[in-house]
C-alpha cells in the first residue's frame, strides 16, 4: 500500500509553488544540497518488528533516540504534525539526526516545509531561487552563513547571505577602487548591480558593494564564457539578478516586523517578571527600598541588568527560590544607597541654612572674605553641627554659633599666619627674637602665587585669591566632605601657603636706598626725601624716579632685570612735581580695568563696574551700593607708576618716545650732570 495519501496529492495540486526544474535551471547546487531525490534511490526498509534503540544517558534519566520512531509514521501523521510547526521547528528537527535531515531534505517532503510555512501569518511565499530549506534559514536561522556565528541579524536580501559584522567587513568589496575596479569596464554598457546581486550601499559612500565570493564567481563565469556568447551570459545573469530583487521589499519588513513583535514580546515578558520579583519583595518588607529604586535611574538600570532579572521568563515558585538569595543581596546595597542618600539631603539642608547664615555674618565685616566653605572646613563647631548624626541641631543654635565663631576664626587666622610667615622669615634671615619680622622692610612686603599682586601682611589677610583644592580637614567627615566639595566647589579657602615672600626683590630696593637689609623698616623707606631711580635708562639720556612701592611693581612687570640708585634731590624734587599727574593717570587706569568683589556673596568671582551694579540691584535689591557693599582688587594691590627725567639734551630733538613721555604729562626736562 502506497504511503503518498490524497491529502498530501492535493496540497501538491493546489500550492502555486516553483517546479524543481525551475529550481534546478536558476541555482542547481543550492538545489541538490537542500534536497534528494528519493526516487532515485529505494527506500530502506524498516524493521518494523524490531525494538528501536535507545540509551539512557545524564542524571535526568532522558531517553536519547526516541525521534528515529518518528519515520515509522504514515506520511499523513507526519504532516499533520508539521502543520503545527513552525519552519525555525521544522529546521530544528531535521538537525537532530542524519535520518531525520534525508528525510525532510527530500524534495517528497516539499508539502512539509509548506505546511510549516503556511503556519506563520504574513510571511511572504518562498522566491524562485530558493528551495523552502533555505528559505527557512534564511529567514529564521540567525548564523552568520560565512562564520557561523550566532546572533547574526544583518540580513542582505539581495545576496541571500546573513553576514555578522566582521565578516561583512572582510568580504564586502566595491568595483570603484580596489583590484575589482575592471569589472564597470567589462559588462559595459550595463551596471554592475544589474547582473551582480549588491549589498547595500555602505553610510560614508553612495555606491553599491557585492560579497566577494559571489562577484568572483561570477567572474570566473565569465572568463569560461567565450567573447562571441558573453552578451547572452549578461543578458540571463539581468534575469536572475531580476528575481532575486522581487519581494526584496515584503521579505525585509517582515523580517522587521517579526523582530520588532519578538522584542516586544520578550520585554513583555521581562516587565512581568520584575513587576512579579518587586511583589515578592514587598511580601518581605522592601517597599520603601522598591520606591527608591523606581525613582532612581542608575539604581534602576542596574537592577534591570542583573542576569536573574532580565531573563525573559515568567517567575515561578521553583524559579523564585534560585534567584531569590542574589535579589536580596543587590537589595541590601540598595537599602544601603538609599539610607545614605536620606543623609546627604540632611547635610545638604544644613548646609544651606549654615551658607546664608555665613553670608550674613560675613556681610557685617568690613574686608572680610571668608567662604562658606572655609567656615564649613575649619570651624569645628559648625562641622559637628553638618554631620546627620548629630541629633540636637537647631536653627537658631546655628545662627548662634556662626555669629561667635567668625571672629574669633579670623583673629585666629590671621594670627596662625602671621606665626608661619614668622617662622619662615626667621629661617631666611638673622633676625633677633625680639624683633618682630613684619616691621621690617625686607619682610613685609608678600607677592600673591595666583594673581602675582604684592602687598603688606594685612592686605594679604583679606587678599580675596585662594585655594580652590585645599586638603580634607580632620575635623569634617568624609560623608560631609564630599557634599559640601560637590556644593561649594566654586568658592575658594583662604591660605597663607599662596603668598610667597620677595627677600631678592626688597634685598635689591632697601640696598639701593642705603639701608641696611637686616635693620630697614618700612617706615624709613616712607621717608619723603627717599626716591629711586632707574639706572637701566642712563645711557638713553633718561631716568625713571619712583618710590620703592612703584619700584617694586615696576620689577615685577618689566621684563628686563632694573637696578636701582638711589635719587639726588634735584630728581627727587623734580619728580615729586610729577607724581599727582602719575597718581592721576592711575587712578584713570583703574577705572578702566576696574574689577570688583561683592561683599555679600561668599564666591570670589570678580565683576566690572556695571555687572556689579547689576549683580547688587538683582541679587541683593541693592539700587544705590555704598562702599561696604564691594571691594576693589586692585586699589591696595598696585602702586602709581614711575615719572620720568629726560636730558636737556633731547631738547632739540624730535625723538618720538620722549614726544609721547611728555604728552602723558609725567615727564620732564632734567639738566644731568
Amino acid at each position: 500500500m502506497s504511503r503518498r495519501s490524497k491529502r498530501i496529492k492535493k496540497i501538491h495540486d493546489d500550492s502555486p509553488v516553483v517546479a524543481p526544474s525551475a529550481l534546478s535551471e536558476t541555482t542547481p547546487e543550492e538545489a541538490d544540497s537542500e534536497y534528494e531525490d528519493r526516487s532515485t534511490k529505494p527506500r530502506s526498509k524498516v524493521a518494523r518488528n524490531k525494538p528501536s534503540k535507545t540509551t539512557r544517558v545524564g542524571r535526568s534519566g532522558k531517553i536519547r533516540g526516541k525521534l528515529q520512531e518518528m519515520l515509522d509514521m504514515p506520511l499523513d501523521v507526519i504532516l499533520d504534525i508539521c502543520s503545527h510547526l513552525s519552519p525555525k521547528d521544522l529546521m530544528n528537527l531535521a538537525r537532530t539526526s542524519k535520518d531525520l535531515r534525508k528525510f525532510f531534505m527530500s524534495r517528497n517532503t516539499l508539502a512539509f516545509w509548506k505546511a510549516a510555512r503556511l503556519n506563520i501569518p504574513g510571511l511572504p511565499p518562498c522566491p524562485a531561487d530558493l528551495s523552502e530549506p533555505a528559505y527557512a534559514s534564511l529567514m529564521f536561522d540567525a548564523r552568520c552563513h560565512h562564520c557561523s556565528s550566532k546572533n547574526c541579524y544583518y540580513v542582505y536580501w539581495r545576496c541571500r547571505i546573513r553576514l555578522c559584522k566582521s565578516c561583512r567587513a572582510l568580504q564586502e568589496v566595491s568595483v570603484h577602487q580596489g583590484k575589482y575596479q575592471y569589472v564597470e569596464d567589462l559588462v559595459r554598457p550595463r551596471s554592475v548591480s544589474n547582473v551582480v546581486p549588491s549589498l547595500m550601499a555602505t553610510p560614508n559612500s553612495c555606491y553599491d558593494t557585492y560579497y566577494a565570493p559571489q562577484l568572483q564567481k561570477f567572474l570566473t563565469a565569465v572568463s569560461k564564457t567565450p567573447y562571441y556568447n558573453r552578451a547572452a551570459f549578461f543578458c540571463e545573469q539581468e534575469k536572475l539578478v531580476s528575481i532575486l530583487k522581487q519581494n526584496v521589499d515584503q521579505m525585509d519588513d517582515f523580517f522587521r516586523n517579526s523582530k520588532e513583535s519578538r522584542t516586544s514580546e520578550l520585554d513583555n515578558l521581562r516587565k512581568g517578571r520584575r513587576e512579579a520579583i518587586f511583589e515578592r519583595l514587598k511580601q518581605e518588607g522592601w517597599q520603601l527600598d522598591i520606591d527608591y529604586l523606581t525613582q532612581t535611574y542608575a539604581e534602576y538600570r542596574l537592577f534591570v541588568k542583573l542576569p536573574e532579572v532580565r531573563k525573559a521568563q515568567a517567575l515561578t515558585d521553583r524559579i523564585w527560590d534560585n534567584i531569590g538569595g542574589p535579589i536580596i543581596v543587590f537589595m541590601h546595597s540598595v537599602r544601603q544607597n538609599r539610607l545614605s542618600a536620606a543623609r546627604r539631603v540632611i547635610i545638604m539642608e544644613r548646609l544651606e541654612a549654615m551658607r546664608k547664615l555665613v553670608e550674613e555674618a560675613v556681610s557685617q565685616i568690613q574686608g572680610c572674605t571668608l567662604s562658606s566653605r572655609e567656615v564649613a572646613y575649619y570651624i569645628p563647631e559648625i562641622s559637628q553641627m553638618l554631620d546627620p548624626d548629630f541629633e540636637d541641631f537647631d536653627a537658631q543654635k546655628l545662627q548662634d554659633i556662626v555669629h561667635a565663631s567668625i571672629p574669633k576664626y579670623l583673629e585666629k587666622r590671621a594670627k596662625d599666619a602671621r606665626e608661619y610667615l614668622k617662622k619662615l622669615f626667621r629661617n631666611k634671615f638673622d633676625v633677633d627674637a625680639s624683633v618682630d619680622p613684619f616691621t621690617l622692610a625686607a619682610t613685609a612686603w608678600l607677592n600673591c602665587g595666583n594673581c602675582q599682586h604684592s602687598m603688606l601682611f594685612d592686605q594679604a589677610v583679606q587678599h580675596p585669591c585662594g585655594n580652590h583644592w585645599p586638603e580634607k580637614p580632620e575635623t569634617l567627615s568624609l560623608e560631609c566632605y564630599n557634599v559640601v566639595e560637590a556644593k561649594l566647589r566654586s568658592q575658594e579657602v583662604w591660605t597663607v601657603n599662596a603668598f610667597r615672600h620677595t627677600f631678592d626683590k626688597m634685598e635689591t630696593v632697601i640696598k639701593a636706598c642705603g639701608l641696611d637689609v637686616s635693620t630697614a623698616t618700612v617706615q624709613e623707606l616712607d621717608r619723603p626725601e627717599i626716591r629711586l631711580q632707574c639706572t637701566m635708562h642712563l645711557s638713553c639720556h633718561f631716568v625713571s624716579v619712583s618710590t620703592w612701592r612703584s619700584a617694586i611693581c615696576t620689577r615685577n612687570s618689566c621684563c628686563l632685570s632694573p637696578t636701582f640708585s638711589l635719587a639726588t634731590e634735584g630728581q627727587v624734587s623734580a619728580a615729586k612735581a610729577l607724581e599727582p599727574v602719575a597718581e592721576a593717570i592711575y587712578q584713570a587706569s583703574l577705572a578702566q580695568d576696574r574689577e570688583f568683589r561683592c561683599t555679600h556673596c561668599t564666591t570670589k568671582q570678580r565683576l566690572t563696574t556695571e555687572a556689579l551694579m547689576a549683580h547688587l540691584k538683582d541679587s541683593h535689591a541693592i539700587a544705590e551700593p555704598a562702599e561696604e557693599d564691594w571691594i576693589d582688587e586692585h586699589t591696595t594691590m598696585t602702586a602709581p607708576g614711575p615719572v620720568f627725567l629726560v636730558s636737556d639734551k633731547l631738547r632739540d630733538l624730535n625723538d618720538w618716545t620722549t614726544q609721547q613721555l611728555l604728552d602723558e604729562h609725567i615727564t620732564a626736562y632734567f639738566e644731568f650732570e
